[in-house]
């Protein structure tokens, strides 16, 4: 497979080799994908997983990155129409990042059939993103990963019901590898992107309740962490007014294998977010695959995957609930054993394999109708 950048687009697709047990068990011959991944380690991982998964399914794959001009769009546009179907990843920090009118022009000038991977709805859009996924939506059908991000969709979008699909985030088995961990004190994880608003300052006021309660417990926080500098200053300095900078440390990831390292070392893994309902799911359906008992905070699309029991769900904002649930994992050895063995039931419910072939299933409908 070849990675396209937009000044290549001109010299042409390279062929993904074919299976070694025979042709590909689908009818979609070739499909390109389109994104902008610039610092951002899930979203750059979850297309490099979805298009392995898809060599079971499809013959030829391209990756075309998107540039941030109306001229680097029409180029990604014309490379991509060179396949069957166009599988373009949507979020609007890599968006703002590009340009959203980079966004839409892309859509305008593609004439192959469109699938859109929007990683993110935001709880409480603004116009701007509203209007962004209304064209979105008249040009390509949208996949999001949860029902709740579908109702937001219709409900907050105003994106009809039938341009929606709902494929599940996918992950791999990540809990058959011995963990390695040197520390004395239970181990408390957060992986994922770091900035403002991620609620991982409510986090580190929890650990220091939980040390002011007697109970020293390490956080890990392995982190792609926007703002760099600044974020990792603030939360250092954070730790030191709470008393706990002994127990915190920031673990700076420049590939998802090291957050999945971390991962297996967590007896606890804490989801936070400043806000309810503004949790990525690929973090959370990440530590369910690692076989971990989650501490998350409450929102429309974590509670639809903690109803297997996984998931403790807490207030926004609260460092005080977070210690308590915190608390009870570590110390109550029934619960988390029934947790962890909720999360990998539940983990191998988003396998790779499996969401690949629901993809690959949507993908030959759009070239059926």
């Amino acid at each position: 497979m070849r990675e396209l950048v937009c000044s290549d687009v001109a010299r042409g697709l390279s062929p993904t080799p074919d299976r070694p047990d025979g042709e590909p068990r689908s009818l979609v011959r070739s499909v390109s994908f389109v994104g902008s991944f610039s610092g951002r380690i899930d979203l750059g991982t979850y297309a490099s997983s979805l298009r392995g998964a898809m060599r079971h399914h499809v013959r030829h794959m391209t990756v075309i990155h998107l540039g941030g001009s109306p001229a680097r769009a029409r180029a990604a546009a014309r490379a991509a129409d060179r396949s069957e179907v166009i599988v373009l990843h949507h979020d609007f920090t890599t968006i703002a990042a590009a340009g959203r009118d980079t966004v839409a022009d892309f859509a305008a000038c593609c004439v192959r059939p469109l699938e859109a991977v929007v990683h993110t709805v935001p709880l409480d859009p603004t116009d701007a993103e509203r209007a962004s996924l209304r064209v979105l939506a008249r040009r390509a059908r949208l996949v999001v990963h949860t029902a709740a991000a579908r109702a937001r969709l219709t409900d907050r979008c105003g994106v009809e019901a039938h341009r929606i699909t709902v494929i599940r985030h996918g992950a791999s088995p990540n809990h058959h590898l011995p963990a390695v961990s040197a520390s004395t004190h239970p181990v408390v994880v957060t992986v994922g992107t770091v900035g403002s608003g991620s609620g991982v300052e409510h986090t580190i006021r929890a650990i220091a309740r939980l040390r002011a309660a007697g109970s020293d417990v390490r956080y890990l926080v392995a982190a792609d962490v926007q703002g760099s500098t600044t974020t990792r200053d603030a939360l250092a300095d954070l730790a030191r007014r709470c008393g706990v900078a002994d127990l915190v440390e920031l673990v700076p990831a420049r590939d998802w294998s090291t957050l999945r390292a971390v991962l297996r070392r967590a007896d606890v893994v804490v989801v936070p977010a400043h806000e309810a309902g503004v949790v990525g799911t690929g973090v959370l359906v990440e530590a369910l695959a690692a076989g971990k008992a989650i501490v998350a905070t409450d929102g429309a699309d974590t509670r639809e995957l903690a109803r297997g029991g996984a998931i403790a769900l807490v207030p926004a904002e609260s460092a005080s609930r977070s210690a308590s649930a915190i608390n009870t994992v570590l110390t109550e050895p029934r619960v988390r054993l029934r947790m962890e063995a909720a999360a990998r039931s539940a983990g191998a419910a988003h396998d790779w394999r499996d969401v690949a072939a629901r993809f690959a299933h949507v993908i030959a409908g759009e070239l059926v109708d």
